[in-house]
């Protein structure tokens, strides 16, 4: 079966997705440690749906979540791409980025995202793109500030039974570092983001259980990273 290539990196090959990765895509998606995001793995029917929802985006959008292929094995070893998502309300344009576990920790993540950000604006001519991301998730947290993201919001999904607190994150085209936000909503931002930190922290963790103590502590690391970077991008506009 012929399959369409994306786009190209120093170590990488973006392509669409065909029904033949499915195993590739299971050994991603059925792993309870890279789902954690997801409040755990996904089924073989989760798995089979999640895989035709990228080949009915293909069609209707012409883009979806494409299989990256290391080029030095030539084997699937994650997903990424773009998808129409809705970010608190409004329909955005978001980089999305799913790797087999074994490959962490190598810069592939970052690498394919940034592939996927100038594709975006050079072929899509996108004006803006978003990553949202839950609030635990501090390793991609880190891969959208590389790629220049600053936090615009937060919002709660509701997913799997649960409530998840996400972060946006973005970056336009016309940027150089800019935030876009006041100093004003910054300060509004960071006070609601401490407030949330100091309740973490006032939580008793002898009652709660191994995975939810994990939970607690990704958090209180996501908002640091947070506020942080707030108080970066405060330092960097005129009061």
């Amino acid at each position: 079966m012929s399959v369409k290539n994306v786009l190209e990196t120093e170590r990488l090959t973006l392509r669409e997705m065909t029904i033949e990765d499915l195993p590739a895509l299971s050994d991603i998606l059925q792993d309870e440690q890279t789902m954690y995001a997801y409040e755990g793995a996904m089924s073989d029917a989760e798995t089979q749906e999640w895989l035709e929802r990228q080949l009915w985006r293909y069609k209707e959008d012409g883009f979806g979540l494409w299989a990256v292929v290391l080029k030095e094995t030539g084997k699937m070893m994650g997903q990424c791409g773009l998808s129409w998502q809705n970010a608190d309300g409004k329909r955005v344009l978001e980089i999305g980025y799913l790797l087999n576990r074994a490959y962490w920790h190598k810069g592939y993540a970052a690498e394919a995202a940034e592939g996927c950000k100038l594709y975006a604006f050079e072929a899509l001519n996108a004006d803006e793109v978003y990553s949202i991301i839950r609030d635990t998730n501090t390793a991609s947290m880190n891969i959208a500030i590389r790629m220049g993201m600053t936090i615009r919001g937060r919002f709660v999904k509701h997913y799997r039974g649960v409530d998840m607190p996400h972060v946006i994150f973005s970056v336009r085209k016309n940027e150089r570092g800019g935030v876009g936000f006041s100093q004003s909503e910054l300060s509004e931002a960071h006070r609601a983001l401490l407030s949330t930190l100091h309740k973490c922290e006032k939580m008793d963790v002898e009652k709660l259980g191994k995975s939810q103590r994990t939970l607690l502590e990704r958090r209180i690391a996501a908002l640091k990273v947070s506020l942080a970077l707030i108080e970066k991008e405060q330092g960097r506009i005129p009061k």
